[in-house]
């Protein structure tokens, strides 16, 4: 069985869904285990920055959606993703999730 970055994206979901559960330690543990397997992978990235966000943990948060974004992940999606409510009000998010016309404004 291949583990490539399609089970890193897997894995990195199963942090997500740790996150969410309250277990810091177990998310941070699949987290690592599916950035070894696919730390460049968008998908992955994003979910470092779930994971981060839902913990408390803005800056790691910040520049693994800043990370995400350099790899193609969607600014849209990123500005949707309700897990980064607590982010919204920073400058830096503010900053990512930009377009150049807005920034000109």
């Amino acid at each position: 069985m291949s583990l490539g970055p399609s089970n890193a994206r897997v894995i990195a979901r199963l942090a997500v869904y740790q996150a969410k559960a309250g277990d810091d330690a177990a998310a941070m543990r699949s987290l690592k285990r599916a950035q070894d397997l696919a730390a460049d992978d968008q998908q992955v990235l994003q979910r470092a920055a779930v994971v981060h966000a839902l913990a408390g943990r803005s800056s790691l948060a910040l520049d693994a959606i800043e990370k995400a974004l350099a790899k193609g992940y969607s600014k849209r999606l990123i500005a949707d993703e309700e897990d980064f409510a607590l982010l919204r009000s920073l400058p830096r998010f503010a900053a990512l999730i930009s377009t150049p016309a807005e920034v000109k404004r």
